[in-house]
């Protein structure tokens, strides 16, 4: 006898029906067995400003930071501010 649950998305919460149609139930289901009762806030960017700031640096003086922006859902503006407070020289390139 196999001991897998058979899980029925149309049951969930709706927090966990969301996910379940997104992820699957399977996937819904070990995420509440690991995080349930917790409250967790995703936040906006997927990727932390460090990542980002080591991304233009691989660039070097070839570096779009328009294009890095856009990519990485950042403004321009603000990854300029980064830059020029951790003093990394780059080129504007439009």
């Amino acid at each position: 006898m196999n001991n897998k649950k058979i899980l029925i998305s149309e049951g969930f919460m709706p927090i966990y029906k969301e996910f379940a149609d997104i992820i699957g139930p399977e996937a819904t289901y070990a995420i509440y067995k690991s995080m349930r009762g917790q409250q967790i806030s995703f936040p906006k960017r997927l990727y932390t400003t460090d990542f980002i700031l080591d991304e233009i640096r691989k660039h070097g003086d070839d570096v779009d930071v328009h294009k890095i922006a856009l990519e990485y859902d950042y403004t321009e503006r603000y990854l300029r501010q980064l830059l020029k407070q951790r003093k990394i020289k780059t080129h504007a390139k439009r």
